[in-house]
């Protein structure tokens, strides 16, 4: 993204108006803030995990300071943030920054399932010179616990790849993501079976390949693995070096 963002969290905000407008009689939304002021969500921003409701968004003026982003300090940034599934009106704990400090990163996506739930967002290279041809990576952050702490970042997309329209979702145990291949509109699904694969569509058709671009190594993600031995979690893993069959 180039320039200051002035969207003020126009997505949430229309769709707590539409929604209003479309409810059955009886329901009541109340429009509320819920992020940092120069913020934005390209859309699914919102997750239960746990009795607790997620909000996922990205901010170039990031809190706490509020100071707008540059190219060294500070750098545009993704959060999360936690209430209560059943406060009404929601009651949002303060921001967690998902992405490192020291990476320019926005395109927020968030799932959920039972207590785990899946955060990413895309890194760039430049803030106030964005280059639609430079690297984009996608990156994921996973918690077991509904959002209350979150292991450490991963990468899911090759290094020296562009990333396009990235989301998450998650059943169970299993975490899936997907995003398009900026270079050749190719679209790539990962999964935490053990496997990975590149979906693309052909003469109406879907067709299999492996994920990981040759010479860039093993995609690995420990999506559900606990350090306690806990068996209610297990561990799962995406190596882009391998590939599944066309499920069709």
């Amino acid at each position: 993204m180039s320039g200051r963002a002035r969207r003020l969290v126009f997505s949430a905000v229309i769709s707590v108006v539409v929604l209003a407008g479309v409810a059955r009689p009886g329901s009541a939304f109340a429009l509320q803030a819920a992020s940092a002021p120069f913020s934005w969500n390209p859309g699914k921003s919102l997750a239960t995990a746990g009795g607790r409701l997620l909000s996922a968004w990205a901010s170039d003026c990031p809190p706490p300071s509020g100071a707008c982003a540059t190219d060294r300090s500070p750098k545009m940034g993704v959060f999360v943030q936690r209430s209560p599934a059943g406060a009404v009106p929601a009651a949002w704990g303060k921001p967690k920054r998902m992405s490192p400090g020291d990476v320019q990163a926005e395109r927020p996506s968030i799932a959920a399932d039972g207590n785990l739930a899946v955060v990413g967002w895309v890194t760039q290279t430049s803030y106030l010179h964005y280059s639609p041809t430079a690297r984009r990576s996608f990156w994921i952050r996973v918690s077991t616990d509904h959002g209350a702490t979150w292991r450490a970042p991963h990468r899911v997309s090759p290094s020296n790849g562009r990333v396009d329209y990235p989301r998450l979702a998650v059943q169970g145990h299993e975490i899936f993501a997907v995003w398009t291949n900026a270079n050749n509109g190719a679209i790539r699904l990962a999964t935490t079976n053990g496997r990975a694969r590149l979906v693309r569509r052909s003469e109406g058709r879907t067709t299999g390949g492996p994920v990981g671009d040759r010479g860039n190594g093993p995609h690995e993600l420990d999506a559900v693995d606990d350090a306690r031995g806990h068996e209610s979690e297990r561990r799962a893993a995406i190596r882009g070096s391998r590939g599944i069959r066309d499920p069709g």
